[in-house]
């Protein structure tokens, strides 16, 4: 894979199954493709409109070297498929974020896991997912995993 890849993937994680398995249907996907991958994880944060301040969850030393941790491992498993990755950490409300990122770096694609709640003959997806889906200024795919 050259470093100049046609098309940016970027593929957001939390490290829940759901998000693997979003990562594993990129990876076989961008396999067939000139595509780079970019794994980002955002740190979420709460806006408090009260007082008109953003507060930031505080992230101790061992919980980011193990944040960093497990974007490094997932990373491994796309470059030992031969495939471009890197790697970003972000602040934020992770749908906006995720969102502004890819218009920032012009991807073609977001693909993002999400848990799915089935009641009775419709199904919802999360939260992230759907405002994602909303706001994104590219194609977005949504992997499914059942809750």
């Amino acid at each position: 894979m050259t470093a100049a890849a046609a098309s940016v993937i970027v593929v957001g994680t939390d490290f829940s199954p759901a998000a693997d398995a979003a990562l594993e249907a990129t990876c076989r996907d961008a396999a067939t493709r000139d595509a780079s991958i970019v794994l980002l994880h955002v740190n979420e944060s709460w806006h408090n409109v009260e007082d008109d301040e953003v507060l930031v969850r505080e992230i101790d030393p061992p919980t980011w070297r193990r944040i960093k941790r497990e974007l490094a491992i997932r990373a491994r498993r796309v470059t030992d498929l031969g495939l471009d990755c890197r790697t970003e950490l972000l602040e934020g409300s992770p749908w906006s974020q995720i969102v502004e990122y890819a218009r920032r770096i012009g991807a073609q694609r977001i693909v993002i896991g999400a848990r799915r709640k089935n009641s009775g003959r419709r199904t919802f997806f999360t939260h992230v997912a759907e405002h994602v889906v909303r706001h994104a200024p590219c194609t977005v795919e949504v992997i499914p995993h059942d809750a």
